[in-house]
């Protein structure tokens, strides 16, 4: 893994100042056009902060769609990996696109932390991205309860 992500990082991510990007980022995103647009600059920064060469072989990803929960808030990031088939996608809680500086700064670097188990999870599940599941939601909720349960078997 490279650097962590710093607020100069994002900042860069949406072509922006630091400050214009902590003025930004302090407002709620306003409209979905805008919580888009914040949610695919972020999941773009990962994707550049995060090696993905066990599911790229040029470490290649792009974001595809987002979709949004609105009864909780998430968003969901759909990225399309070279040659795979499911795309792999990244959960963005509220407190990942607007906030203090630091603290969404700090929630990035955990879901930045989280990637590598999250990408694994993704491949045993997918079958390294060749086998389809339909909705993102359920492999995401399938992705959290394989995590979950390696950790648990872990600490015991």
């Amino acid at each position: 893994m490279n650097n962590p992500i710093t607020f100069l990082d994002l900042a860069n991510a949406f072509c922006l100042s630091e400050s214009a990007a902590e003025v930004s980022l302090s407002i709620p995103p306003m409209t979905q056009n805008l919580l888009d647009f914040r949610s695919f600059c972020i999941s773009d920064l990962l994707l550049k902060k995060v090696d993905l060469q066990r599911i790229s072989k040029f470490n290649w990803g792009e974001v595809c769609r987002v979709l949004s929960e609105n009864v909780t808030g998430t968003v969901i990031v759909l990225v399309q990996f070279e040659s795979c088939i499911q795309p792999f996608p990244i959960e963005l809680p509220q407190n990942a696109y607007s906030g203090h500086k630091d603290s969404i700064i700090n929630n990035l670097r955990k879901i930045e932390r989280e990637f590598p188990d999250r990408i694994n999870a993704w491949s045993i599940i997918t079958k390294n991205g060749m086998r389809i599941k339909e909705d993102p939601f359920e492999l995401l909720f399938k992705m959290k309860r394989m995590i979950n349960t390696k950790t648990n078997h872990v600490s015991r």
